[in-house]
């Protein structure tokens, strides 16, 4: 989706880490910001015609220093919650970003490895 490459635009734009969607390079960077849309969701009117779009995005940032992991979300926080504008070619109503739940296991992880994380949900309605 367009919103999908806008997002990770905007939010490179914001960090010096590298923004990677659904797969984690083979390099692993010691500092990354790691993102993956979750269901998707499409308004439509009583005639049928489309209104408001809305995609969720969990979005984890991982490294090894746990002050540079907070600082850089903290940094992604600030600049997408309450967000609204174009970004790149999607023109967003609203960006949310909230906690994330107190079950959710982390994705960007696939072992123990002495990496901190710090995660949000993204809310983007379009």
């Amino acid at each position: 989706m367009q919103v999908d490459v806008d997002v990770i635009g905007f939010m490179q734009g914001h960090t010096a880490a590298p923004v990677q969607q659904g797969v984690i390079s083979e390099d692993k960077p010691n500092l990354r910001v790691w993102l993956q849309r979750r269901p998707s969701n499409l308004d439509l009117l009583l005639d049928g015609s489309p209104s408001l779009a809305t995609a969720f995005y969990a979005v984890e940032v991982t490294g090894l220093d746990i002050d540079a992991v907070e600082t850089e979300a903290d940094n992604l926080r600030t600049a997408l919650h309450g967000y609204f504008g174009p970004m790149g070619t999607t023109h967003v109503l609203g960006a949310f970003a909230n906690d994330l739940e107190e079950d959710y296991i982390p994705r960007s992880l696939n072992a123990d490895e002495g990496f901190h994380l710090e995660g949000f949900e993204l809310q983007i309605i379009f």
